[in-house]
């Protein structure tokens, strides 16, 4: 038997959008009886490592409020799709995924709830494995409907009629979702730790969840997915500005530095490797444009962004 810690993901609890913290997946669970488990082959392909889900897995999306959750099997179609979103990935995920990655594995659950989930393993031989789990639909959604939703959960409804618009171009979902949980992999194995530590410096305190000055100062430290409540669509505009005041390349991104940073690299790759734009634009009730930011095209973002392609070609 063996026991499933959270690690990090897009897995939102369903009364407040924040991320489970670390230190409280584990619960308070007594120890697991197990025995002795070899590591991982790292000589067979990724495909390899897709299988169903773990119960604890399942339970972790029951526990977050969604019904309904089984194993999803994949169609032809669907695994050409994986494959294809898997050898897209970088060098160093493809090498970090194959020393560390137990199973991806794909669910069908609500469609309100988060959309990926990585899980670190608790082995019985103390290899240092993952879990990486997603949801049905990044099988076949475009990135810009699947941030465009992702985002709504940010905003409470009021009189200004406003909207949120964000414009990824025809990316596709899967493979920004995989690039963002193999980030965490390569992170928590700590191939990239000198990188990530200089991509934190004057972001992050030393908690890697406070923002430092003067961001925690910004609206990007007061989003729903940091623990506040909803902001009003009508302050919307004055939110983006404060993203495109921030070395922040999405909202998300503030959330914790280990999301930063698989933002960071996720959009790197997709604006360097596959042309991926990102314009966020708000428009009032006639669906004229109020504010319009393309957070890839900042000074600071760039600067970052030129940082992670240095870090992921050296390694």
């Amino acid at each position: 038997m063996r026991m499933t810690r959270i690690v990090h993901g897009l897995l939102a609890l369903a009364v407040s959008a924040a991320l489970v913290p670390p230190a409280n997946a584990a619960a308070a669970a007594a120890t697991p009886e197990c025995t002795a488990e070899s590591g991982l082959n790292t000589e067979k392909p990724l495909r390899s490592r897709v299988g169903p889900p773990t119960e604890h897995v399942l339970s972790t999306y029951r526990d977050a409020g969604a019904t309904d959750v089984t194993p999803h099997n994949l169609t032809d179609a669907e695994w050409t799709a994986v494959e294809a979103a898997l050898d897209r990935l970088p060098a160093l995920h493809t090498r970090s995924l194959k020393m560390h990655l137990r199973r991806l594995s794909v669910v069908e659950t609500d469609a309100g709830l988060g959309s990926a989930l990585t899980s670190l393993v608790e082995t019985c031989d103390g290899s240092l494995q993952f879990d990486i789990t997603l949801r049905s639909e990044l099988l076949h959604g475009g990135l810009s409907e699947f941030l465009a939703r992702k985002e709504q959960g940010l905003f409470a409804p009021d009189h200004s009629g406003y909207s949120v618009h964000i414009d990824a171009g025809d990316a596709s979902a899967l493979l920004y979702i995989l690039l963002h949980e193999a980030t965490h992999v390569v992170d928590r194995s700590g191939a990239i730790a000198q990188g990530s530590a200089d991509l934190r410096k004057h972001v992050w305190s030393d908690d890697a969840r406070t923002l430092a000055a003067p961001y925690n100062e910004s609206m990007v430290s007061r989003i729903r997915w940091r623990g506040a409540p909803p902001t009003p669509i009508g302050e919307a505009p004055r939110l983006y500005e404060g993203l495109a005041a921030s070395p922040f390349v999405s909202l998300y991104a503030a959330t914790a530095a280990s999301e930063d940073l698989a933002e960071l690299v996720a959009w790197q790759q997709l604006a360097a490797h596959h042309e991926t734009r990102l314009k966020i634009e708000v428009r009032d009730r006639s669906g004229a444009i109020i504010s319009s930011v393309k957070p890839l095209e900042t000074a600071t973002v760039r600067a970052r962004l030129e940082r992670v392609a240095q870090i992921l070609a050296r390694d």
